[in-house]
């Protein structure tokens, strides 16, 4: 079952490029096609994620849990790790996820979890 991709000019805040919503995938126009396929293939597994866990339990999880939207954006950003993009700047964008609050090492382990 895939979701639906909508081309979605008002995402904010602007640093955003893509959203798995309500079992829909929101992407910013104006990406390069590898760019856009990377971020679609991210999204899908959020979307796989909210399918799991049905979608109120991984939003509440997400929102409420550093630590499991850690978990959620880690097994997300294992595909771009697979896709050959560099881990130095997978750790930065998982860090920034977090707000910060996990060390550089905690990114890596739990994205290697999923690799």
């Amino acid at each position: 079952m895939s979701a639906p991709v909508l081309n979605w000019r008002w995402l904010r805040p602007s640093h955003i490029d893509g959203i798995a919503l309500f079992f829909v995938i929101l992407i910013r126009p104006g990406l390069s096609q590898r760019q856009r396929e990377t971020l679609l293939q991210h999204e899908r597994v959020h979307i796989r994620q909210q399918r799991k866990g049905w979608w109120v339990g991984f939003a509440w999880r997400y929102l409420m849990s550093r630590r499991w939207q850690l978990i959620y954006e880690a097994e997300a950003y294992a595909v771009d790790y697979r896709a050959g993009r560099n881990v130095e700047d997978i750790l930065n964008q998982l860090q920034g996820h977090a707000g910060r609050r996990y060390s550089r090492e905690e990114c890596r382990a739990c994205l290697m979890g999923f690799v």
